[in-house]
């Protein structure tokens, strides 16, 4: 959070658990490199990772750069702090993420309908553009004004220059790339009926992964004593009477929620 926000203003926190998802990605990254030294040495370990651990790592980068050079990073909310211009701007009507990179300036004044600034000996240079980057963006913030973002994408992905709207979750789940990656489906869930998923982003070629409803309290409770443990069914017969684990009785007329 103390890198992310304003320029001059407050950290900000992020939008979603950033922590708790990096931190479950490594894990089974951690699990999978253990599981490989299995197979090679017959051996299994532990594998510990924690949250703080986790996103430590996650900011290799710039928490190198401070432990080099003592620098802090900067809070420069939406703005680029490596090229210029780049950044999120306002449309007429939207929103309009772009990066004009070092070697397409020319592309870029002529895109962006910059006109003398191409030949400004202020901007001649990466350098020159960071050094006056509010004068630079104060001259583009205006010129993004001129058109909508479905325009200034046309203009630009014609010149060549990486840029993308700035979608929220309605337009997101509409979006041709997500419906051909067919990342969002759906699951049939035996009390709540259907339910959204998103699927796994990792594709295989050798296999299609099968999705299933998270399982209901006690509903796979004698396959793993049984199939996984090795206990006979009359000991799980005792352990279910007995109240030391439970089983979903599947003939029941209701299902119970845990």
């Amino acid at each position: 959070m103390s890198m992310n926000g304003e320029n001059g203003g407050d950290p900000l926190r992020f939008g979603m658990f950033l922590v708790d998802v990096i931190t479950g990605m490594t894990a089974y990254q951690g699990l999978l490199a253990a599981l490989l030294a299995k197979g090679r040495t017959g051996k299994g370990q532990r594998v510990d990772v924690s949250l703080l651990d986790a996103i430590l790592a996650f900011q290799a980068a710039p928490l190198s750069e401070y432990l080099m050079y003592g620098l802090l990073p900067e809070r420069n909310g939406n703005v680029n702090s490596f090229v210029a211009p780049s950044g999120v701007f306002r449309t007429q009507d939207s929103f309009l993420m772009f990066t004009i990179l070092g070697h397409q300036w020319s592309k870029g004044c002529e895109a962006l309908e910059l006109g003398p600034l191409e030949h400004d000996p202020r901007f001649a240079t990466n350098a020159g553009r960071l050094q006056h980057r509010d004068e630079l963006l104060a001259v583009v913030r205006e010129r993004m004004q001129r058109h909508t973002t479905e325009t200034w994408l046309r203009i630009m992905r014609g010149h060549d220059i990486l840029c993308a709207p700035i979608h929220d979750y309605t337009q997101i789940v509409e979006d041709p790339q997500v419906l051909t990656n067919r990342m969002l489906d759906t699951l049939q869930h035996p009390v709540f009926g259907s339910l959204p998923l998103v699927r796994n982003p990792v594709r295989y070629s050798g296999m299609e992964p099968a999705y299933t409803p998270s399982p209901m309290l006690g509903e796979h409770t004698r396959q793993v004593l049984t199939d996984e443990l090795g206990y006979s069914a009359a000991q799980v017969d005792a352990l279910v009477a007995g109240g030391a684990v439970f089983e979903l009785d599947a003939a029941a007329d209701g299902v119970e929620v845990a």
